[in-house]
């Protein structure tokens, strides 16, 4: 599931709230299937024992694979199926939107997507230094022609601004 929603809280914009449900691809589940298959023995194992060091950081890393999976991540050989439908909704409009993701992954893939369709976007991730954060920030605000401004948790709280500008 995707749940898109303004991210602020002002009277004075009108907030479009919008679930849409994305399903896997059967690719997708075959692949999610396969780490849950993975994170269910460790867990039967854990229901009789205490996991080792080992088994525990192989749980965590399984279950963030699965996470990965459902989101269309691990599968390179198809666009997820999420990202599909953010394009779809960029394409319906001109205004400007704001998609956050966990994953570095995921907006890689949706930059590569717009870049197909010449719709330019700027990224926001935790690699960015304090200095090329304000400069990605003020570059959506005051540019036009960025309509997408595409984040990471690290732009999640604290940026003055862009309810201001964004629609979705």
């Amino acid at each position: 599931k995707v749940v898109l929603d303004s991210l602020f809280k002002s009277e004075n914009i009108n907030h479009k709230k919008e679930l849409i449900k994305v399903t896997m691809s059967s690719k997708q589940k075959s692949i999610h299937d396969n780490y849950m298959y993975q994170v269910n023995k460790l867990l039967a194992i854990a229901g009789n024992r205490a996991l080792t060091y080992a088994e525990k950081i192989s749980l965590a890393a399984m279950q963030t694979k699965a996470r990965m999976a459902s989101d269309g991540l691990l599968d390179k050989t198809e666009v997820p199926e999420k990202i599909k439908k953010i394009i779809n909704i960029i394409k319906q409009t001109n205004e400007k939107i704001v998609v956050f993701s966990e994953w570095k992954e995921f907006l890689t893939i949706l930059e590569n997507e717009l870049d197909k369709l010449n719709i330019k976007s700027v990224r926001f991730d935790g690699e960015l230094s304090a200095n090329k954060r304000n400069h990605i920030v003020e570059e959506f605000i005051n540019n036009h022609a960025i309509r997408v401004f595409a984040s990471t948790d690290a732009g999640g709280i604290g940026i003055d601004g862009l309810q201001l500008v964004s629609s979705k």
